[in-house]
């Protein structure tokens, strides 16, 4: 593989890896508007609705709240 190519591969990693992390960053923040919904005793659907989680993980947001 020549540099040219290296350079292009290494470029494609960086980008999928800041990829994920974005990615990663936004299940994060929705993950804590769950926890400040549940707080304020949002109903489980209107929280899956309005964050896009999943029922199984707003289900777990809430049990370890209490």
């Amino acid at each position: 593989m020549d540099d040219a190519a290296k350079d292009k591969e290494y470029e494609l990693r960086v980008q999928d890896a800041e990829k994920e992390g974005m990615e990663k960053g936004k299940h994060e923040n929705k993950q804590a508007v769950a926890a400040s919904m549940v707080e304020e005793d949002f109903d489980i659907e209107t929280i899956v609705r309005l964050t896009g989680l999943d029922t199984e993980t707003v289900h777990r947001i809430k049990e370890n709240q209490e």
